[in-house]
């Protein structure tokens, strides 16, 4: 008990030391600083919410696809957000190749196919689209990503 009081003195004396070299500290009270950096926390949180939120709208790209490897970014350009889910439609004239966020794992899409995929429950968020055709072969996909 008397140790507990001997550190609560010193941390009061070590307080009022600070105090004494900053008197301006000396009008905010604990509480107010509380509420100011609860405040800066709340708002840090509300910049990181918004921007991975889920926020309903639709993003439509047409991808070139030729015989060599490609990749578009949502990251890259306005609004510079990873998409939840994508939906894709190859409008030929020949099959595509896509692959999500790594070159490898291709998904193959004949002319007129779709594929939608969905990342909404998954960590991982689609940042990357990689496109590619058959060699001497080109296609053209729409990918619309949600956002």
């Amino acid at each position: 008990m008397e140790r507990a009081r001997q550190e609560h003195n010193g941390a009061s004396e070590i307080d009022s030391a600070i105090i004494e070299r900053n008197p301006h500290l000396a009008k905010v009270t604990p509480e107010v600083l509380q509420v100011i950096l609860l405040d800066e926390l709340t708002g840090r949180v509300a910049e990181y919410t918004e921007k991975v939120s889920f926020k309903g709208k639709l993003d439509v790209r047409i991808l070139a696809a030729t015989d060599v490897t490609q990749n578009f970014s949502p990251l890259g350009e306005w609004p510079q957000v990873p998409w939840i889910s994508i939906f894709l439609v190859n409008d030929g004239p020949d099959t595509v190749y896509i692959a999500i966020n790594q070159a490898s794992g291709w998904i193959r899409l004949p002319l007129n196919e779709t594929r939608a995929l969905d990342y909404s429950n998954s960590d991982e968020k689609i940042e990357t689209i990689y496109y590619r055709c058959d060699p001497g072969q080109t296609a053209y996909v729409r990918a619309e990503g949600q956002y």
